[in-house]
């Protein structure tokens, strides 16, 4: 397949056109595009993008979703300090954060999904437990 038949955005073809004084790439309709529902040449125009209804609502429901929780848990800790929770729970809680996201994204991820590094049978196990 050569070069002058893949089909690229129009500013890309223009640069290489000038760099290389070739003429306008036809563009032949693939099968997709031949009923009118496959991709543009130079993406969806104004009328393929519909807005959201609820934008405002949209715009509330995700912040109150996203930012909800971590205040709740906030001002649970507030409420529950030296009553129900202190300072080694706090430590207790990094520790076995940092070491399951240790396990979790070196262990699983890196080493046993994309075999990035090897180790030895040891720390095999080591990460095998603390991603589990």
């Amino acid at each position: 397949m050569s070069t002058d038949s893949i089909q690229r955005p129009a500013a890309a073809r223009q640069g290489s056109e000038d760099a290389h004084n070739r003429s306008t790439v036809v563009e032949t309709p693939s099968p997709d595009s031949a009923h009118g529902e496959g991709p543009r040449l130079g993406g969806p125009t104004v009328d393929d993008v519909q807005p959201p209804v609820f934008e405002n609502l949209d715009r509330f429901l995700t912040g109150l979703i996203t930012i909800g929780p971590i205040l709740a848990l906030g001002f649970v800790g507030w409420q529950l300090w030296d009553g129900l929770l202190h300072g080694s729970d706090l430590l207790v809680f990094a520790v076995m954060y940092i070491s399951t996201a240790l396990g979790v994204t070196v262990g699983f991820h890196r080493l046993f999904t994309h075999r990035s590094f090897k180790t030895s049978p040891f720390f095999r196990f080591v990460f095998a437990v603390l991603g589990s």
